[in-house]
C-alpha cells in the first residue's frame, strides 16, 4: 500500500481539522473525563501533524489515523498522570462505611488509598485507573492496551489486595472496614 503525506497544503489540513476536532475530543473524553484536557491533547495531535506535515505518513485512512493517535495519546496521559478520581473515591467510601457504623474518618482512609495507589507498579496503576476511576469493563481496556483480558483481571486483583495490605499494614482498620473500602471500587 503507498504512503500519502497527510496534508498536502495549508486548505487540507483546515478541512481534517474542522471536520474531525469535536468528534476526537468527544472520543479523548471517553478516556479522560476532562474537557480541557481532552482539547489539548487534540490540539496538541494536530499541531504535531501540522509542524511534521512532510515527514508523517499515513497508511491507513486519515480517520484512524487520527483516532488511533489520540487514543495513544490520552493513554500516555493516563500513564504519566496515573490520576484517581478521589472525590468520587471518597464519596463511595463514606456510603460504605457508613453502612458498618462507624467513627472511621473517611478522609484518613482516602488518604491511604492514595498512598497504596500511589505505590503501585505502574502497568498496574494504570489498569485499576481504567477499570476503577474510569469505569472501563476488562474487555475494553484489554482493547485499548493490546493485552489479554486475563492479564488485566490478575493486574486488578494484585492492585487490590496491594491497597488491602497497605491498609492493613498499620492496624488501625478493621477488617470489616477494608472490606467496605475494597466494596467502593466495585
Amino acid at each position: 500500500m503507498a504512503t500519502n503525506h497527510i496534508f498536502r497544503d495549508r486548505s487540507e489540513f483546515n478541512s481534517v481539522f474542522n471536520k474531525h476536532y469535536e468528534e476526537l475530543c468527544r472520543y479523548a473524553f471517553k478516556f479522560i473525563r476532562d474537557t480541557a484536557i481532552c482539547e489539548d491533547i487534540v490540539q496538541e495531535l494536530f499541531f504535531q501533524l501540522w509542524v511534521n506535515r512532510r515527514k508523517t505518513n499515513v497508511k491507513q485512512g486519515i480517520r484512524g489515523y487520527l483516532y488511533t493517535s489520540v487514543k495513544n495519546r490520552c493513554i500516555d496521559h493516563i500513564r504519566k498522570t496515573s490520576r484517581f478520581d478521589f472525590e468520587i473515591y471518597e464519596e463511595r467510601v463514606a456510603d460504605q462505611i457508613e453502612t458498618i457504623d462507624t467513627d472511621i474518618d473517611t478522609t484518613e482512609i482516602v488518604t491511604k488509598v492514595r498512598e497504596a495507589i500511589e505505590n503501585l507498579p505502574d502497568k498496574c496503576k494504570t489498569i485499576f485507573c481504567f477499570s476503577k476511576d474510569l469505569r472501563m469493563s476488562h474487555n475494553e481496556i484489554a482493547d485499548e492496551l493490546g493485552i489479554s483480558k486475563k492479564t488485566i483481571e490478575n493486574q486488578i486483583t494484585i492492585a487490590i489486595k496491594k491497597i488491602r495490605e497497605h491498609l492493613k499494614k498499620d492496624g488501625v482498620i478493621s477488617i470489616t472496614v477494608i472490606c467496605a473500602i475494597i466494596d467502593a471500587f466495585k
